[in-house]
């Protein structure tokens, strides 16, 4: 139930959302639990007896972000849906804590491998779906057309190629993962069938910043894999042999998105931060607060920037010091350190934990990338 709540991307919304904004929202603009939050309440109810976490160094770093979340309030003209945004720091706490105090054995790694790459073929089996009918359908029972002659679509985590293709990167590196360091039989089945198709869709989002952290994640994987001499150089140039395949078979689209204009695309995202610079210099300790930079961040603007494109920052780390400070910022880069040194394969005996810490770092890497260009991942992403 968790991993197929993981793939929907729904909300339990216990206000009405008001109508969107047309320079955009840092969700939540309402109350509401993602449904992963829930199903997770649901694992935390039927566990198994055994010792409890709160998560270790995690749990003092989430603290951390709730408590500047809840600091901004003070000053913010939206508080209700910095409110929102307040519990939803809890709903993903409550994930967290799921995770933590569910997974005990081998037994309960392997599940939680097994639901990763079920997550990512059928989400990969769905966005084939869509660019067959050419459009988005979502749980809700919207239909979506793309905008563009590419055709990118949203599988049913998302209206968005890009919170698409930051819920599959993490699955995707960590099927990788298992090709190129485990040694059980089956293993290019079960694994490398799922790592075809996340690696096709992801090709299939034209998502500039999925690639590149893709990318950079799969780097991350070698040279730790090497490092730790974990990697078996056949599976390396198999891995790379089959990359450049689904390359050369998807280079005509791949090329159109290759020949548009990524300096106008950049100058647009450098002109949002520029505005969000702004907003930080006048409220460096509290920012706006949590939720409200849709809102307020016109008042911050030179002449000359209210001409640009007015939008939300597409920028998780600038809108998040832009509405919550620079101690918000703080503590979400703790929060990111804290996990990257939880997934040490250092820490792991099981050599499947080693394996999956191992992927799960290279997945940090590109979603650490990815929140330098896009001002939400998603509930499902997150």
């Amino acid at each position: 139930a968790f991993t197929l709540s993981l793939q929907i991307g729904l909300a339990l919304y216990l206000t009405s959302p008001p109508a969107v904004s047309s320079v955009g929202a840092s969700w939540p603009n309402s109350l509401a639990l993602p449904l992963a939050s829930v199903t997770a309440l649901a694992a935390l109810a039927t566990r198994r007896p055994g010792a409890w976490t709160w998560g270790g160094p995690l749990a003092g770093a989430a603290a951390l972000v709730a408590l500047t979340t809840l600091t901004s309030l003070s000053g913010s003209p939206e508080r209700r849906i910095g409110f929102s945004h307040l519990v939803l720091v809890g709903a993903y706490y409550l994930v967290l804590l799921a995770a933590a105090n569910t997974v005990h054995d081998s037994a309960d790694l392997e599940l939680v491998l097994r639901g990763l790459l079920v997550s990512l073929l059928v989400q990969s089996l769905l966005y084939f779906v869509q660019s067959l009918v050419g459009a988005t359908f979502t749980p809700a029972g919207d239909w979506i057309e793309p905008t563009d002659s590419l055709g990118r679509y949203g599988g049913t985590v998302g209206a968005r190629p890009a919170m698409f293709s930051s819920f599959l990167l993490p699955p995707l590196l960590v099927a990788v993962t298992q090709l190129l360091t485990g040694s059980e039989p089956g293993l290019w089945l079960r694994c490398g069938l799922p790592a075809a198709a996340g690696a096709a869709a992801l090709i299939l989002t034209f998502t500039r910043a999925s690639w590149i952290a893709f990318a950079l994640g799969l780097f991350y994987l070698l040279a730790a894999g090497r490092r730790r001499k974990l990697l078996a150089p056949r599976r390396v140039r198999a891995l790379v042999g089959l990359l450049l395949l689904l390359t050369l078979a998807l280079s005509p689209r791949i090329l159109m998105r290759v020949a548009e204009d990524h300096g106008a695309a950049f100058d647009e995202r450098w002109a949002l931060i520029q505005m969000a610079a702004r907003v930080i210099q006048a409220n460096p300790l509290t920012g706006v607060g949590a939720g409200a930079y849709p809102f307020v961040f016109r008042d911050y603007l030179t002449p000359e920037l209210a001409d640009k494109w007015l939008y939300v920052v597409h920028n998780v780390y600038v809108l998040r010091a832009a509405e919550t400070g620079l101690p918000g910022l703080a503590a979400w880069l703790l929060f990111l350190t804290a996990a990257f040194r939880a997934a040490s394969p250092e820490r792991m005996t099981n050599p499947l934990a080693v394996r999956l810490a191992l992927g799960w770092r290279a997945g940090l890497v590109a979603l650490g990338w990815e929140m330098l260009w896009d001002v939400s991942l998603g509930p499902a992403a997150n």
